[in-house]
């Protein structure tokens, strides 16, 4: 069963005072105006897997265009990017609020032009379908916005009723699902605001935080990694609004999330990959709690890079679900080489740009990814289509050697192999 996204995720936005959604632990209260519980919602299977549908496709289309920027191709970020503001907007309409914030927005469109008696019959089954999503999200705000709004009707203030309404929109916004879609929104117009201003450094940054952010719609589970990737997202953030207290906090829980999953990985099987990664982990976040107790106050780069490494770790385990694999390799799936293969390139971009390890373990990563795409090559079960898209992948890997520096060639093989891996063809 998926998890709830807001019960751990974090309030991304741009233009917007940024807020923190508290861990499981309960914050000093000091900090209460900036870290914040949110109830959470309940989608339907249908609607869950319909939803992470559309963040895939989006995240795809992210790390295109982040590829495009570090190729300096600003026709082909803007592209991608209003792709990706494409699939977000379908994500949107399988969210059971978005009938309502649709007749709330009929309701403002005919304030501009019709009687009040015709608005106030429009706010008849937006009261109807309150009642309905009630039994899903706490919407008691969004129906004090609405009698606000018919009762400025009544009284002819158009521009009281217009505001209220605009305030059920916000109110129904900010709810499990909704906010990780709209904040990822945001990031994303802001980066075409970045292009078009040819400030592409701005944009990457602003379009790997919108990626984090998606991560929680596309790839979320019960999972220890999963739970040590929010309490580490949670970290960052507070970090970055200063709240050294918390940040103890999430990297504490951070921490013990990172000792379960060691123990739950058979160190003599084939995941000793895995049980080194998690215990290098480990060993990282017990240093920046070290760090902070000195009241070390640059340790942002450092909780970027193990945020990077959780967040390709836990799109391998939620990648791993899709195809069924538990316990045992599914050797006969190609996917599961292709799965190995993405994760070893992230752990190779990981050493060269955070870890900034020895050049020769790098290239150790890569030629596994290597091996891995071989086998794919090889097994005869891919379209021509799928094959071409595979061949430029491998290209790309050569390239990597040739040419290590190019972060984009990882944006653009991450990219390709999130195709191959969810059958995008």
């Amino acid at each position: 069963m998926r998890k709830t996204i807001l019960s751990t995720a974090i309030a991304l936005s741009i233009g917007i005072s940024s807020t923190n959604i508290m861990a499981a632990s309960a914050p000093d209260s000091s900090m209460q105006e900036a870290i914040v519980v949110k109830p959470a919602q309940s989608l339907t299977p249908q609607q869950s897997g319909e939803v992470s549908d559309y963040a895939v496709k989006a995240l795809m289309h992210i790390a295109r265009a982040r590829a495009a920027i570090h190729e300096k191709k600003q026709t082909d970020v803007d592209k991608e990017l209003k792709k990706a503001l494409a699939y977000l907007a379908l994500a949107k309409t399988k969210l059971p609020t978005s009938k309502i914030i649709d007749e709330v927005n009929i309701a403002k469109a005919h304030i501009k032009f019709a009687e009040t008696e015709t608005v106030v019959e429009d706010l008849v089954p937006i009261y109807s379908d309150l009642t309905v999503v009630g039994e899903l999200i706490p919407v008691q705000q969004a129906n004090d916005k609405l009698n606000e709004a018919k009762a400025a009707l009544k009284q002819g203030n158009k521009k009281a009723a217009e505001a209220s309404l605009n305030a059920i929109e916000e109110s129904l916004i900010y709810t499990e699902v909704d906010l990780p879609v709209a904040s990822t929104e945001r990031y994303i117009k802001a980066a075409l605001k970045y292009v078009a201003h040819d400030d592409l450094a701005k944009a990457d940054k602003t379009l790997r935080a919108a990626e984090d952010n998606l991560q929680f719609l596309s790839f979320d589970m019960e999972s220890p990694i999963a739970e040590a990737r929010d309490n580490l997202s949670l970290a960052s953030q507070n970090y970055t609004t200063k709240h050294y207290s918390q940040v103890k906090k999430n990297l504490i829980a951070a921490k013990k999330w990172l000792e379960v999953a060691r123990a739950s990985v058979d160190r003599d099987s084939a995941a000793t990959e895995e049980y080194e990664a998690i215990n290098q982990l480990e060993g990282d976040v017990e240093k920046m709690s070290v760090r902070l107790d000195k009241k070390d106050t640059s340790l942002a780069a450092s909780l970027e890079g193990a945020l990077h490494k959780l967040n390709a770790m836990a799109e391998t385990e939620a990648e791993k679900i899709v195809i069924g694999w538990k316990d045992k390799r599914p050797d006969t799936d190609v996917r599961a080489d292709l799965i190995e293969a993405k994760q070893h390139v992230a752990f190779a971009e990981n050493m060269q740009f955070y870890a900034h390890s020895d050049p020769a373990d790098v290239f150790k990563s890569l030629d596994q990814a290597k091996a891995d795409l071989e086998n794919v090559a090889h097994s005869g079960k891919l379209s021509d289509k799928a094959f071409r898209t595979l061949e430029t992948v491998r290209k790309d890997l050569e390239t990597i050697r040739k040419t290590p520096g190019k972060r984009g060639t990882y944006e653009r093989i991450r990219a390709h192999l999130r195709e191959l891996i969810h059958n995008r063809f």
